[in-house]
């Protein structure tokens, strides 16, 4: 989601590191190693943004409507396997996406709205423990999941 602090503002050049150094830090709170690399790799983060932006408006110069909260609750969950300090398991996130429009002279957010998604995709985590704290340290799309109906064998 667009940080709060650049609601109403264009995605430009000097923008964008600060976008990119506090979403690594995230990522980096909650994943290592491989995970971390490939969440945080390229300008992938700032390119779903900017394209889910313009999904929204058709213009991501400056958007006028732009996600502004993601939630989720998991809707499918299994245990797979404990190695030592490891374990794999299998879920999908249901995800709940909150849009709203920056008003400038009001310098405030309105027009709030959210949706919930049906489907999403279940990974496969491997999560080690690092430090003291769990860390997702793999990922790999398993299968396709939906609300109700459960995992799609042959999604993969």
């Amino acid at each position: 989601m667009r940080p709060a602090k650049f609601y109403g503002k264009r995605l430009t050049l000097v923008r964008c590191p600060t976008i990119l150094r506090d979403h690594t830090k995230a990522v980096r709170d909650v994943a290592a190693g491989e995970a971390a690399s490939e969440a945080t790799s390229g300008w992938g983060y700032l390119a779903g943004l900017s394209r889910e932006e313009r999904e929204l408006t058709g213009d991501a110069r400056t958007p006028r409507l732009m996600p502004v909260k993601y939630a989720g609750h998991i809707g499918y969950w299994q245990f797979v396997r404990r190695e030592a300090d490891t374990f794999v398991v299998r879920a999908a996130v249901l995800e709940t996406v909150m849009t709203g429009r920056w008003d400038a002279s009001a310098e405030r957010l309105i027009a709030l709205r959210s949706f919930s998604y049906d489907t999403a995709t279940a990974y496969e985590y491997t999560l080690q423990e690092l430090g003291g704290v769990w860390k997702v340290v793999r990922f790999r799309g398993w299968l396709e999941y939906t609300r109700g109906e459960g995992v799609h064998p042959g999604s993969a």
